[in-house]
């Protein structure tokens, strides 16, 4: 199965897909096989002057050996699961191999804001943000099939501030 991780050098976005290789009918050590895309121009990635980083417009995502190009608008929240983050979509979900910190720096000017130190949300599908008990808050998405995501005390008021509540 490949295993594909997205990396910025020299301002080009490139997908790094390894795969393992057995020859059936050698007891020889397993080979591997790299290869290198240039997806920039799939992604909409653009150089930001103010920063140096690479920003994009599209996620890359990997799904059934295959890969998607994810709209930003398509994405609902993102949640942290150590090096790694899962995109929820209306449908699927799907990783990517960035941190939450990194996904925030390459998708900068979009409408995704922390709540959380495990979630980023796409405040265009927020419906409501509304008690959960405990005097805990959550997220509740346009759509009901969506899991309501949690809101760290401390980021209410910024999350507040985005959705032009205060």
């Amino acid at each position: 199965v490949p295993v594909a991780m997205i990396i910025d050098v020299l301002n080009k976005v490139l997908v790094i897909n390894v795969c393992r290789i057995e020859m059936k009918e050698s007891s020889a050590a397993p080979l591997y096989a790299m290869t290198f895309m240039d997806v920039t121009e799939q992604t909409g990635a653009k150089v930001n002057p103010h920063t140096g980083m690479v920003e994009l417009k599209k996620f890359l995502v990997c799904d059934k050996r295959a890969f998607l190009f994810l709209d930003v608008s398509s994405i609902y929240f993102i949640r942290s699961e150590g090096n790694y983050c899962k995109i929820s979509t209306e449908k699927n979900s799907y990783y990517l191999h960035l941190t939450l910190k990194n996904i925030l720096r390459r998708f900068v000017g979009q409408k995704f804001l922390r709540v959380h130190k495990s979630f980023v949300v796409n405040t265009e599908h927020i419906r409501k943000i509304q008690p959960a008990g405990r005097g805990q808050t959550q997220i509740i998405f346009d759509r009901e099939e969506i899991p309501a995501v949690p809101v760290a005390r401390r980021r209410l008021k910024d999350l507040k501030k985005a959705l032009a509540l205060i």
